[in-house]
């Protein structure tokens, strides 16, 4: 299952039917690589716009917003302020993340 896919001006996240959210790049202020502490669990949870998004447990890329989006959750709407998703490679995903200082 893919759940994080980078696009040119969007990034997107899924977790099967039950999660999915569209961030557009020019709203992420912060990328940094951490790991959820366990007690966060499995699956897609978040209270008050903070969002983790894993299938494993393990370190995550974790996404700050200028402003909150919406997110949908079996159906309903949610507020995602700040997003956590564990991935095979955080730190390439970060560094794709960030952005481009010019020459």
């Amino acid at each position: 299952m893919k759940v994080l896919e980078l696009g040119v001006d969007r990034i997107v996240v899924r977790f099967g039917p039950a999660f999915r959210v569209e961030i557009p790049r020019k709203l992420i202020t912060d990328v940094r690589v951490m790991r959820p502490p366990l007690w966060r669990g499995l699956g897609a949870h978040g209270w008050r716009g903070d969002w983790v998004v894993n299938s494993r447990y393990g370190d995550a890329v974790e996404l700050t917003l200028s402003e909150p989006v919406r997110g949908h959750v079996l159906g309903i709407t949610v507020k995602v302020k700040k997003l956590a998703v564990v991935v095979d490679d955080p730190q390439a995903v970060a560094d794709g993340l960030r952005p481009e200082t010019s020459a």
